[in-house]
């Protein structure tokens, strides 16, 4: 809920399609290098969520 819907989009390709880096920039029509710098940070904003969850959770 907290990822951004762009970001989300870019997640569900690489890690759940398994779309290469090229493939994704293809269908999305960006450029190489703006999918990966999303992805670097789309995976940077889980990490700090995954952070901030409790043990017990």
């Amino acid at each position: 809920e907290k990822l951004k819907p762009h970001y989300r989009q870019l997640i569900e390709l690489r890690y759940f399609k398994e779309y290469s880096y090229e493939e994704i920039a293809a269908e999305l029509k960006l450029p190489l290098g703006t999918v990966k710098a999303q992805l670097f940070r789309a995976r940077e904003f889980i990490s700090n969520i995954m952070k901030n969850i409790p043990d017990n959770y």
